[in-house]
């Protein structure tokens, strides 16, 4: 019983966290089933079974992304649930994942009752700032939506975990044989949902052949996941990189990096603030950027509390008071992108806001409509790059090259995620933003016209692609009963069921978008029927 409290108690913290959303580039990756599994282990004494779990899991959402805040499921929520209690019960592995499928749904509703708590908070913190009450503003999008969500997720799982134990263990001793054997060929099947869905995302049918490459590497070579990586990366690194009309192009912009690099000196008119102001504001973003995350404003109040020390900078003193109100009303408008190459654009409304705060050369309507018409004009197109790069590719490689490991049950797994990936989203946000602070609006024109970004994209897709192909077939599992027509299809194709169940669920998924959760159960309900009729 204490073991369960304390595996209770790491969940509730890890969910907690998670549905408050403090820390972008942090929560994400640190609340991923995986991390969870190594905390639950921990707690319980069995950090590589945690791990294991988390490794499994994970590989479902492998495709599953949150594109405009928009949640489909919630992997955090089965991982907190599920890992403790398949752990204290026993449970079969691939039982546990399966089970885990009902929990993640259910996290969807919990993301919705998130995004309207916090519109609560939406028009008392607009009285704050129109009075300059920078501290009444800080409660209001931050603190309490920080303690009210925290608390929510954590209530959630530290119950469902308590009181739910001996409830999955009564059920589980009592699931009929043919249950549990359908159950435990469902979780062989459902790891082919996230690789399907990744080949959907990266949306380069040219690349099929590398996923292909990657596949029968393992299956014919018999190379571990890491091996396939490293031919991945180099092989990617050297289409993308190394073709002579890229080599052309690189030294056609030379000139043109020359003629600006005195334009990327340049500091904003207003010159207030120093390179310390400007770094703490983009930590400030981060901080905040989700936190008070609502359906009226979205992340208009994070881009307001994040330049409070910035913009009392500029408007010292109680004379200048009411400028400051303008101010902080002005970036509270509604906003919405990724917040890792969203730092761009909010540097760049930083150093607007400076040179109005300097120069009073707009008035405060001029200066509203002026910046926000360029944060809504930029925020699309930057959410679609940051989405396309950071959740679609990054740290799906990230999770590619962990989960391999920690089906191991090797804790050192957890490390592309807890470590490598924070520190990409910090170099990221910290560089995008004080470029968009130096340059203002060019800086962002910048990255849509070099080109870097599409190579960027490119070379991320070859190797997604490949590490897809050899991920699923190191672990997605379809074998046939009958012991002899399996040999037989060994023997023609090997893994030729899992290949065949991954391109049948993107097909399926690339016509039919919006049924995830029933296609899921569906899965489950199918897997169920043939193991009962002999078949798997």
């Amino acid at each position: 019983m204490r073991l369960m409290f304390q595996a209770a108690l790491v969940t509730g913290l890890f969910y907690g966290w998670y549905a408050s959303a403090a820390m972008y580039g942090f929560w994400q990756p640190w609340c991923s089933p995986p991390v969870i599994g190594m905390g639950v282990g921990l707690a319980l004494g069995d950090p590589a079974t945690g791990v294991l779990l988390g490794g499994m899991l994970q590989a479902i959402y492998l495709g599953m992304i949150a594109p405009g805040g928009n949640t489909p499921s919630e992997p955090q929520l089965a991982a907190s649930v599920a890992i403790p209690i398949a752990m204290a019960t026993g449970m079969d592995f691939n039982t546990a994942v399966a089970l885990a499928v009902p929990v993640d749904i259910l996290g969807a509703f919990v993301t919705v009752l998130r995004y309207i708590i916090d519109g609560f908070f939406v028009e008392p913190a607009d009285n704050y700032a129109a009075k300059a009450d920078t501290r009444g503003l800080w409660r209001c999008a931050f603190l309490w939506p920080f303690i009210i969500k925290f608390v929510l997720g954590f209530l959630i799982v530290f119950c469902a975990v308590m009181l739910g134990t001996d409830a999955v263990q009564a059920f589980v001793s009592n699931i009929p044989e043919w249950l549990q054997h359908g159950l435990s060929v469902a979780g062989g099947i459902l790891p082919a949902i996230g690789f399907a869905l990744m080949v959907l995302i990266i949306d380069r049918t040219e690349y099929i052949p590398l996923f292909l490459i990657g596949y029968f590497m393992v299956q014919y070579g018999g190379l571990s996941v890491m091996a396939c990586a490293i031919f991945a990366v180099c092989a990617a690194l050297f289409i993308t990189f190394f073709r002579m009309d890229i080599v052309a192009q690189a030294r056609e912009g030379i000139a043109d990096d020359e003629e600006d690099e005195e334009e990327e000196d340049k500091e904003p008119v207003g010159n207030t603030l120093d390179r310390g102001d400007v770094n703490r504001f983009i930590f400030r973003w981060l901080l905040y950027a989700e936190v008070p995350h609502s359906y009226q404003r979205m992340q208009g109040l994070a881009v307001s509390l994040a330049m409070v020390p910035a913009l009392k900078k500029m408007y010292p003193g109680e004379e200048n008071k009411d400028k400051l109100a303008a101010a902080l009303v002005r970036e509270s408008m509604y906003f919405n992108t990724e917040a890792l190459w969203g730092a761009s654009v909010v540097g760049v409304a930083l150093a607007m806001e400076e040179e109005q705060a300097a120069t009073g050369a707009m008035s405060d309507q001029d200066a509203t409509a002026s910046i926000n018409g360029l944060k809504v004009g930029f925020m699309g197109p930057l959410a679609g790059i940051g989405d396309s790069i950071d959740w679609a590719t990054v740290i799906m490689l990230c999770f590619s090259l962990a989960i391999p490991i920690c089906i191991e049950g090797n804790v050192g797994g957890v490390v592309p995620v807890l470590v490598v990936f924070p520190i990409y989203a910090m170099l990221i946000a910290f560089l995008l933003g004080n470029m968009g602070y130096r340059l203002g609006g060019s800086a962002i024109s910048k990255l849509f016209t070099s080109g870097m970004v599409d190579r960027l994209i490119e070379c991320a897709s070859m190797i997604g692609m490949m590490m897809m192909g050899a991920l699923g077939s190191s672990y997605v599992t379809v074998t046939l009963a009958n012991e002899a027509a399996q040999s037989t299809l060994d023997s023609i194709i090997p893994g030729l069921l899992p290949l065949l169940t991954i391109f049948c669920l993107y097909f399926i998924f690339k016509n039919v978008t919006q049924k995830m959760p029933i296609i899921t159960l569906a899965i489950i309900g199918i897997a169920i029927v043939l193991a009962a009729a002999g078949i798997l």
